[in-house]
């Protein structure tokens, strides 16, 4: 700490690993903050709830170790005191979920305070310290403000309600947990999407959604945009938590340090193996996608197997040599593959995507933003332009400006990509061809979302046509909803019963309308 007036500043905290969010407790005596005291850059260690005195004249010490959780802090501190300077309450990980916790000062065991399965993305307590305002998403619920009373049974409140609208026109797939065993007896988490109108005991095409870290996590509780848009296209969504991810205790996610592209890519195939033995998604339609870390897993599994048909690598680590060249943690490869490309060159050419590509046989969509600091964009070109030149099927989409965090991209960018996501896993097997059949049957058409009423009214005749011509007959409510919007435009339907086929007329008399 240092005085405002200039007074010399003195070092808290001790380690080498990263310190942020620091609170003053309301006495003034000591500062809380999250932190690893026994980390390195990049380390696949915990974030702890640490204290320490503010005059420095004790180590920091964690309050959070018995949890085996790391402390999280999606939107801004996930460290506040209590009123009393007694306690500390903080956001940690735990499996899909991020949940509030209370620990002592002075010791004791660390409770839980608010939970559900949610991400709890930031909070503030309220000055009677037993009300919490909280922003949280749920995975079919983007963030709202919520408050609530910390402790069991609190009863919470929605404040802001600022996705009533998008919630009354859009279908939000829930979340489904699942589990599966890895090769080596370990247990994986996976987390489901299914598409609108989905029916149980039918195959229908998977999309691997593989997280970035590797110590990240796919959320329970946190709406995430592309999947839930992979989900709305008619495809399942599977997003598992191999080893390495966070909230499942240390070890486990330690367990990929010097290991990329071994027990993790094994749990990953645990996964979609349960979900092909169980008949729910088609073997004959895989189809992979990844971000960052799991940019590269997307890269490392389709050279490592061939049940794939297509891929969407985004901001990938391709090549641990260059990444270590060029990227702004350096040393990032050095812990997680070991020693040094001098040292261990041929670990690091292992280990390394690019090294696998004369292996892979699905048609690659490659994505990355030019201002890419952290995996930088030569990382997608090592990809593509080897894949080009051994002759396989591979496109890059390279959008200018943004950086490493989606945050950083224009949405008009998100929606891009996602709409030629899904363009090119239809284009190679994954759209629905046909009306699922039972044991087995790969091709199916699954409903889709349909506009609202209003929407519909305020489409053109052409647009209105186009949706009607793509619904099955089945559909009697939905063609009913487009007949009262063609007639509110002075056209109705008339029908050949002989023939089955419909033409729209216009009606006699009819307003003509602009």
């Amino acid at each position: 700490g240092a005085a405002a007036t200039g007074g010399r500043a003195r070092r808290l905290s001790r380690g080498r690993g990263g310190a942020s969010f620091p609170v003053f407790s309301p006495d003034g005596r000591w500062v809380a903050y999250a932190g690893d005291e026994n980390g390195a850059a990049g380390a696949s260690k915990h974030t702890h709830a640490l204290v320490v005195p503010a005059a420095g004249s004790a180590a920091p010490r964690s309050l959070s170790a018995e949890l085996d959780r790391s402390v999280v802090a999606a939107l801004g501190p996930g460290i506040a005191w209590s009123r009393d300077g007694k306690s500390i309450v903080f956001t940690a990980a735990d499996g899909g979920a991020f949940s509030l916790y209370r620990a002592r000062l002075d010791g004791g065991s660390v409770q839980r305070v608010l939970g559900g399965q949610r991400q709890i993305q930031g909070f503030s307590i309220a000055p009677d310290g037993r009300r919490v305002a909280l922003a949280a998403a749920f995975s079919s619920q983007p963030s709202e403000i919520y408050t609530a009373t910390l402790g069991a049974g609190g009863r919470e409140r929605n404040l802001s309600r600022a996705n009533d609208e998008l919630l009354a026109t859009a279908e939000l797939a829930p979340t489904r947990r699942i589990t599966a065993r890895a090769k080596d007896g370990g247990e994986v988490e996976a987390f489901m999407l299914f598409p609108p109108g989905y029916k149980p005991g039918h195959r229908y095409p998977l999309v691997l959604d593989i997280h970035g870290g590797p110590n990240g996590a796919h959320p329970q509780g946190g709406f995430m945009m592309r999947p839930q848009a992979m989900a709305a296209a008619g495809y399942i969504v599977a997003m598992p938590n191999p080893r390495g991810s966070l909230g499942y205790g240390e070890t486990f996610m330690h367990a990929v340090v010097n290991d990329w592209g071994g027990g993790d890519f094994d749990d990953l195939m645990a996964v979609v193996d349960k979900l092909v033995r169980r008949g729910v998604a088609d073997p004959e339609r895989l189809f992979v996608m990844g971000y960052s870390y799991g940019g590269f897993m997307t890269a490392w599994t389709i050279g490592h197997t061939d049940r794939f048909r297509a891929a969407l690598i985004g901001a990938p680590v391709a090549n641990h040599v260059g990444m270590r060249g060029t990227s702004d943690i350096p040393q990032f490869s050095d812990y997680h593959i070991g020693g040094s490309p001098y040292d261990n060159a041929e670990e690091w050419r292992a280990r390394s995507p690019v090294t696998h590509l004369p292996n892979v046989t699905a048609a690659v969509l490659i994505e990355h933003h030019e201002g890419d600091l952290r995996c930088p964009i030569g990382q997608a070109e090592e990809i593509f332009q080897n894949l080009k030149l051994l002759g396989k099927e591979v496109e890059f989409l390279r959008y200018p400006g943004g950086s490493h965090g989606w945050n950083t991209h224009a949405p008009s960018q998100d929606v891009d990509l996602m709409t030629r996501a899904i363009a090119w896993f239809d284009a190679h097997g994954g759209k629905p061809k046909a009306t699922p059949s039972r044991n087995g049957a790969s091709r199916q058409r699954v409903p889709r979302a349909m506009p609202t009423n209003a929407q519909l009214r305020a489409m053109s005749v052409d647009e209105l046509l186009a949706l009607r011509s793509g619904l099955p007959r089945s559909e009697l409510k939905a063609h009913y909803n487009i007949r009262r919007a063609l007639r509110s435009n002075g056209y109705f339907i008339s029908e050949n019963r002989s023939s089955g086929a419909r033409a729209p007329r216009r009606a006699r008399n009819a307003k003509s309308r602009s």
